[in-house]
């Protein structure tokens, strides 16, 4: 007993050293900034918006390379975790007490302490873990940082109480000012009796039991695979095991709905809840505390019971959501869009999932049809926490004042008025926060048209029914017949304009003086550049072949058709028409650019983030996304001469940046990269 007591001890002194700098300030270094992390009653919040905690197990990543950190870091990010939790120390003893011998090295073997009494930080060991953080903090990542392993903390210094109390203020001092940074004071250790070579769990008990623990009250779930965690053995591989890729279809249904008044409840489970004791056949739910939406799992598609008296509305949308890919199916097994069936709220009523048995786990969402919330999965962003951060836009904008959305209005108003654009609209979390005087205008957009191409190749590529990568002659052989070059271009090439693809402009007149599409499509000429991919060269001919595909090959409708369908009516866009010049399979364009680098070693906007991208057009047509400030800026003009907006939209990004009342929190439902810049229109 002595011992644990003394363990015990030796944590607590470890823990205080932290908080006496986090927590009460430092008089050597002065006071921590504010922790952006706080808890309710109903989860975590990350600078006062609910925050989904996706963590994964990184315990080891000291042991890697700069490159190999970041290789893991980009594909924990591209999977949608939000936390990496790792050690910032780790021993190898087993018996006995540890030595400095006995401590794991970073990459480049330095040791973490250059003394073990008084304890002393080794700086070059620790500029490794700051470079971890700084690489998760690009990436959008949370790192939770163990001290220590608990099993070490009574038995790793000389003297432990003090030297522990002297370590944790040392780390406080180095990272008090971190806000991607969430203290764990120690790790526990706990036997795995399997053969850790091999994945001890399938994705199927991952999923269920994550699902089982957030619908049961928890704010987040931690994944962890051992090859990963201990980064050996061809962990690389590891990283692309099926239940690391289902965890984010855990956090999109969550995120989905507003986070902020989430709770458990199984008593609307009137049958066929199952008992976690007895195998995977419980059932978890979990509904918004004022009735607005329910969610119930089933762990192996059995049908349950439930009564729907805690929910809202006179109606319901029910959908079944699969936690295997993220996705919504009819009770036919058919992937959609729309909720599946409209229910009236009374009573009980049976619900039987699409499919039953092992790893065939199903949610149920049901929600007031009043509320009118996206598909489940469909994201209300990360960090969002539904109404109270982000929302997805319906068939009716919901507008906010900028204060709510953290900008200061006089300085939007400002920057607004210097831009001098009355058709002009301003978006952040959804929200629409800024209008100018003539926004409802109606007119052609030209060459911004060329995104609805894209968004439709995207349908089709979250359809599963091409690849990006994809041969353009896959489906237009003669192309590859009249000139062998183009056997080498894909849909790639083809959606960023680096196919080198040039079709005959056959018939120019007063009505379309780029010429006919119709020849564009159906009679190659040659290649403007070879090998595919080699250079950026902005073409009409890229897209229309692009839509070509879609339409005839993919879709088997219109272009036109396909957008009305799957976007603008699910949306309530009504008033809008895709206008085609000549007859050619509802094909029209694409044309889009980001803030990446230029030849000159700057940015085309200097003053907006590195990840903004835009969709430019004759006219002043403009849409710029802007995924780390989660805003998005569209002007239109028909008349307004193009480099009126192209000269002081950077002036007006430079005045929207200081306009904010609080830092920016990046979303990863826009996460996207900076794109090569082609030529302008």
């Amino acid at each position: 007993m002595s011992d644990v007591k003394f363990e015990e001890n030796a944590m607590r002194r470890l823990a205080e050293g932290l908080l006496m700098v986090l927590v009460l300030g430092d008089t050597a270094c002065g006071g921590a900034g504010p922790s952006p992390f706080a808890t309710t009653q109903h989860g975590l919040l990350r600078n006062g918006r609910p925050f989904f905690w996706l963590g994964d197990t990184g315990w080891m990543l000291m042991r890697l390379s700069p490159a190999d950190v970041e290789c893991y870091l980009e594909d924990r990010a591209a999977k949608h975790f939000t936390v990496i939790q790792m050690m910032a120390i780790r021993t190898n003893h087993t018996v006995g007490s540890p030595t400095q011998r006995d401590l794991i090295p970073s990459y480049a073997k330095a040791l973490p302490f250059s003394k073990l009494d008084p304890v002393t930080l080794n700086e070059a060991y620790w500029r490794h873990i700051d470079f971890i953080l700084d690489a998760a903090d690009d990436r959008g990542l949370t790192i939770a940082l163990a001290t220590m392993w608990g099993r070490d903390a009574d038995s790793l210094f000389p003297h432990p109480l003090e030297n522990n109390e002297r370590y944790g203020t040392l780390l406080g001092r180095r990272y008090r000012n971190r806000d991607n940074l969430v203290w764990l004071v120690t790790g526990e250790y706990e036997k795995i009796e399997d053969d850790w070579r091999q994945p001890t769990s399938s994705a199927w008990k991952c999923r269920y039991e994550g699902y089982w623990s957030v619908f049961s009250g928890a704010f987040g779930f931690t994944y962890g695979a051992d090859r990963v965690w201990q980064f050996h053995l061809e962990w690389e591989d590891a990283l692309q095991y099926e239940g690391a890729a289902d965890m984010q279809h855990l956090r999109s249904l969550i995120e989905s709905r507003p986070m902020e008044n989430r709770v458990p409840d199984e008593s609307i489970l009137v049958s066929g809840r199952g008992d976690p004791r007895k195998g995977p056949s419980y059932c978890a739910a979990t509904r918004a505390s004022d009735g607005r939406y329910a969610m119930v799992y089933s762990t192996m598609g059995e049908p349950f019971t439930l009564d729907l008296s805690a929910l809202s509305g006179e109606r319901l949308h029910g959908w079944w959501y699969s936690p295997r890919d993220g996705r919504c199916y009819s009770e036919q097994r058919q992937q959609t869009h729309r909720p599946f069936e409209i229910i009236r709220v009374q009573g009980q009523r049976e619900f039987t999932p699409p499919t039953s048995g092992l790893n065939q786990d199903w949610v149920l969402v049901l929600d007031d049809a009043d509320c009118r919330f996206p598909a489940p999965g469909v994201g209300l962003g990360a960090e969002s926490g539904g109404a109270t951060g982000a929302v997805v836009p319906g068939k009716q904008w919901q507008e906010a004042t900028p204060e709510s959305q953290d900008i200061d209005s006089a300085q939007l108003k400002a920057a607004a008025e210097d831009l001098k654009v009355p058709q002009l609209v301003v978006v952040r979390n959804g929200y629409l926060i800024r209008k100018g005087s003539d926004a409802s205008a109606y007119h052609e957009i030209y060459s911004s048209t060329k995104v609805f191409t894209s968004t439709c190749l995207g349908l089709m590529l979250d359809d599963r029914k091409c690849r990006l990568d994809d041969p353009m002659v896959k489906y237009l052989p003669e192309w590859g017949r009249a000139y062998p070059a183009y056997a080498k271009v894909t849909l790639r090439h083809l959606a960023s304009m680096r196919g080198g693809t040039r079709g005959k402009l056959g018939f120019v007149g007063k009505g379309q003086k780029w010429g006919d599409p119709v020849v564009y499509v159906t009679t190659p000429d040659k290649p403007a550049f070879a090998p595919a991919g080699s250079q950026i060269a902005y073409q009409d001919s890229h897209v229309h072949l692009l839509g070509r595909i879609v339409a005839m090959h993919l879709a088997h409708e219109p272009l036109k058709d396909l957008f009305k369908r799957r976007i603008a009516d699910p949306i309530g866009m009504s008033r809008w028409d895709w206008g085609i010049s000549g007859t050619v399979d509802g094909v029209t364009h694409y044309n889009a650019a980001g803030n990446g680098i230029r030849s000159d070693g700057k940015r085309r906007w200097p003053s907006a983030p590195a990840g903004t991208y835009a969709a430019q057009g004759g006219g002043s047509n403009r849409f710029y996304v802007i995924p780390e400030w989660n805003m998005v800026v569209v002007t239109l003009g028909s008349s307004d001469p193009d480099a009126q907006i192209g000269q002081s939209i950077d002036g007006f990004f430079a005045k929207i940046a200081a306009a904010f009342t609080s830092p920016p929190q990046s979303r990863l439902f826009l996460r996207a990269r900076s794109t090569p810049i082609h030529r302008d229109l």
